[in-house]
């Protein structure tokens, strides 16, 4: 995990984030099959880049989907089930700058989630994360073996570079709910997460998706694991959101005054996180 969001945690948030972690190790939980997971497997055994993107409304628990499927690649390279989360939980990234220190850790498995508000073109405006931006467009154009499995978050696919939301290579996963069940006597939700692949056709330059399947999942996650993801996730909006006032600023789309309570409320940006 990268230190960039504690500069907007508390110290209580980071005590409680320590713990959590602390929590994590003496998780259990079941191996299961996801059909994600076949993918992934392939990604890495053929050693080329597999983008995943997964798209869904706010709430339907696509983290939730990327955090179970990578810890349980993780558990089947032996790893414990706390372990496993352990290591899911520092494959995330948010920034583009986390992304380019990422890779020079990992080579598997990254997980970058609310890639949506990172990647929008608002922040092309900030001068700290152009550089990355423009970085990472060129590195995705060029480099297909610096990491295996790519797996992006965001409510829409739209607020993705278009190269990225294009590419004949990406899988595209779409979360929905579809019920609930009863778990250690909570109700939680169930959701669906439908998996398509582009078919690139050049009848009229237009992309179509051809189904491979879906996996059936309980949006939960052990309670230390929801900790520690619920306070890093929190951490990284109000940290986009102090990032993205400045910009909105300098760009004269809202007033400085209107920086410390602006809650994304404007037409403008009203579906960036």
């Amino acid at each position: 995990m990268s230190l960039e969001v504690f500069s907007v945690l508390s110290d209580e948030e980071r005590e409680e984030l320590e713990k959590a972690y602390e929590d994590i190790v003496g998780v259990e939980c079941r191996k299961r099959n996801y059909l994600l997971l076949s993918f992934i497997f392939d990604a890495i055994e053929c050693n080329e880049l597999q983008p995943i993107i997964i798209t869904g409304r706010r709430g339907a628990g696509k983290s939730t989907y990327a955090l179970k499927v990578v810890a349980q690649y993780f558990m089947r390279q032996g790893l414990s089930c706390g372990e496993a989360y352990l290591e899911a939980l520092n494959r995330i990234v948010h920034t583009p700058k986390e992304f380019f220190d990422a890779l020079k850790k990992y080579n598997d498995i990254i997980i970058w989630d609310d890639a949506g508000v990172w990647l929008s073109t608002y922040f092309w405006y900030h001068p700290e994360l152009r550089p990355y931006l423009i970085w990472f467009l060129n590195w995705f154009d060029t480099s297909r073996t610096d990491v295996k499995v790519l797996v992006f978050t965001t409510p829409t696919k739209k607020k993705l570079p278009p190269r990225v939301r294009e590419d004949p290579e990406s899988l595209h996963v779409r979360v929905r709910r579809v019920g609930t069940k009863i778990i250690n006597g909570l109700k939680v939700k169930v959701a669906e997460a439908h998996i398509v692949v582009l078919d690139e056709s050049d009848y009229m330059n237009k992309l179509y998706t051809e189904d491979v399947g879906s996996d059936q999942y309980v949006v939960y996650l052990p309670d230390p694991v929801y900790r520690a993801y619920s306070i890093i996730r929190d951490g990284y909006h109000r940290l986009a959101k102090k990032m993205l006032g400045k910009v909105l600023v300098e760009k004269g789309l809202i007033p400085e005054e209107l920086v410390e309570g602006y809650t994304y409320t404007s037409t403008e940006i009203k579906n960036l996180s």
